[in-house]
């Protein structure tokens, strides 16, 4: 059983919340912490707290750094108590995971303002925590710009990018893909509102709210990210000597930073594996 912490912005794009459902629903995997990035006045904490509850889990959740984005927290209306009191102290609640456990897994599916904030006050802790993200590109869909987990806190994503932790990169380059492509349209959508389960009509009603608001279609970024730690069949990955620049932009330069990118995924495997444990 892999030990997981969970950094997610959770209650924007609706493959957050897939993704944390998803990794509840896998016995391979253990989360030991929930932490909220690119927060918003410690809803996003909330949100993931009163989703927990819906489902009688129990897993610890900490509000993490608010830096200052305030476009992509959709979900304002599903809070039920917006005065919640929340715990917000992430770094000391990230060490005492990975100070407890032999090996940890620091999945991180937003931006990375938390964790280029622990690995700056924790270098020590290095040989206990192996990174993965959801983020970066080397071909973007929009050229010459950072992908959105970098550009919602470049500088953060830089900090990580130049540290010497163990650290994978699934690049939006396999996973903005029309295979894993959701629109109210799509047959998931359809199967998941037909199911009428409470915790799934609340995943619903988040989705509708990001279409609404955002744009009327999303991938799974961040559940296929997941699924790689319980199938390292679903993607493969290729050491690429890359740059990242001030705008963090990354770039194929044989100077750069050996650095370890997704360079391809086996979709209807992870789908198989996902749909069996979402439904």
């Amino acid at each position: 059983m892999k030990h997981i912490i969970l950094d997610t912005d959770v209650g924007g794009d609706v493959d957050d919340i897939l993704a944390l459902l998803f990794a509840i629903h896998s016995p391979e995997f253990q989360i030991d912490l929930i932490v909220t990035s690119d927060e918003y006045k410690s809803h996003r904490a909330r949100y993931a707290e009163e989703f927990l509850e819906l489902i009688s889990v129990k897993i610890p959740v900490v509000a993490g750094l608010d830096v200052g984005n305030t476009k992509l927290f959709v979900v304002n209306k599903q809070i039920k108590n917006p005065h919640r009191v929340v715990n917000t102290n992430f770094l000391e609640e990230i060490k005492k995971v990975i100070q407890k456990n032999d090996l940890t897994y620091y999945v991180c599916i937003g931006p990375q303002s938390n964790l280029a904030a622990f690995i700056k006050e924790n270098p020590e802790l290095k040989n206990k925590v192996k990174i993965l993200f959801m983020g970066g590109a080397i071909h973007y869909r929009i050229p010459d710009s950072p992908e959105h987990n970098i550009k919602y806190d470049v500088q953060s994503a830089i900090d990580v990018f130049h540290s010497d932790w163990d650290k994978k990169y699934v690049l939006s380059d396999v996973t903005f893909r029309e295979e894993i492509k959701v629109t109210t349209e799509s047959i998931f959508y359809k199967e998941l509102s037909n199911l009428n389960k409470p915790h799934l009509n609340f995943i619903i009603e988040s989705m509708k709210y990001f279409f609404n608001q955002v744009t009327p279609e999303t991938c799974m970024h961040d559940p296929i990210t997941l699924s790689y730690l319980i199938d390292n069949e679903i993607l493969s990955f290729e050491k690429q000597k890359l740059n990242m620049d001030e705008r963090g932009v990354m770039q194929i330069n044989e100077d750069g930073h050996e650095t370890l990118v997704s360079k391809s995924a086996n979709y209807d495997l992870f789908w198989k594996i996902f749909k069996d444990r979402i439904f």
